[in-house]
């Protein structure tokens, strides 16, 4: 099989050997693993859990993105640097292989500073993958630190949108994941905060506003923040000019009056847009003013719903796993 194949020079270029971590619960933060150190690449753990999610891939998915993965590890071999390190741990993630991506980020390498606010950014989006929110926020805050006063930068996407068009930056996106970091944990006012700064500092684009905006929205209101609620609500686009964040602008919609539950849920699309709409609709229904039991029933419905069956790398479905947890 191609992915045997692939797992095969995975363990031969990063002297990685089979693991056997389940999955951890949100509630069970828990270091990845002391790393040893080599003065070329360091050997990675690879994990049972990582060869079940890359194998449910399919196949054609699967093949394409198994060979952007051998591109990067050639490419990381022939000049290792940050950029070459941070495209290897990002085609490892596109696999499933979030673990070992976890792991490949904090590897030393020669010559490579593994305090790298980039580097730190990208673990720490997938520690949020892994359901390790508190172990995601310190990364994050470390990349905060050393970012701060540093110029933005667009984020190229590992898997464009259909125009092409990258639609985050880098400082947006260490503010974004630590701002959901901060929403898994149910520190909502922290989470509030970082997302104001997406929105009002770095967002250079509507779909940016938007993604950001909803999340901030939600987080004031389960913080109890009504007023400024409204107040974030309002500043968001009316008709914004989308190129991807589709869902999150329902959802805006739904919050402003716009449209409705039951047609915000109907017919499927994407799945993992398909999971924000599911998880927004649930909070809309849960947290509104005036809410009544049968929407609160719904929205709890929709939740454990979301947690048994949604994508699992969605960040709908992981927050519905942290709701339940709580």
């Amino acid at each position: 099989m191609r992915t045997l194949a692939v797992v095969i020079v995975i363990v031969i270029v990063l002297g990685i050997a089979p693991g056997c971590r389940c999955f951890e619960p949100l509630t069970q933060d828990s270091a990845v693993g002391a790393l040893p150190e080599a003065s070329t690449i360091a050997p990675v753990e690879l994990h049972v859990a990582d060869l079940e999610r890359m194998l449910a891939l399919d196949s054609d998915v699967r093949a394409a993105r198994e060979a952007q993965l051998a591109e990067a590890l050639a490419a990381f071999r022939r000049e290792p640097s940050e950029e070459a390190a941070i495209w290897v741990g990002r085609r490892l993630a596109y696999l499933g292989l979030f673990e070992t991506a976890v792991a490949w980020y904090g590897a030393r390498w020669a010559g490579l500073d593994r305090d790298s606010y980039r580097l730190l950014r990208h673990r720490g989006h997938r520690l949020i993958t892994l359901r390790r929110p508190a172990l995601a926020a310190a990364d994050l805050r470390r990349a905060r630190e050393l970012a701060e006063g540093l110029a933005d930068e667009v984020e190229p996407d590992g898997m464009p949108n259909e125009l092409g068009i990258p639609t985050s930056t880098t400082q947006g996106n260490i503010d974004y994941h630590l701002a959901l970091a901060c929403y898994l944990q149910g520190d909502f006012a922290g989470a509030a905060e970082a997302f104001g700064r997406c929105v009002e500092v770095w967002a250079t684009n509507d779909d940016s506003r938007v993604a950001a905006g909803h999340w901030r929205c939600v987080a004031l209101r389960r913080a109890g923040r009504e007023a400024e609620f409204a107040a974030a609500l309002a500043a968001l686009p009316v008709a914004p000019a989308l190129i991807e964040n589709f869902a999150y602008q329902d959802l805006v919609d739904l919050h402003a009056g716009r449209r409705t539950v039951d047609d915000l849920l109907a017919g499927a699309r994407d799945p993992v847009q398909d999971a924000t709409r599911a998880y927004g609709a649930a909070r809309w229904l849960i947290d509104h003013p005036g809410t009544s039991e049968a929407d609160v029933a719904r929205g709890a419905a929709l939740l454990r719903e979301l947690a048994a069956r949604g994508p699992w790398e969605s960040f709908g479905r992981i927050a519905a796993e942290a709701d339940l947890a709580r």
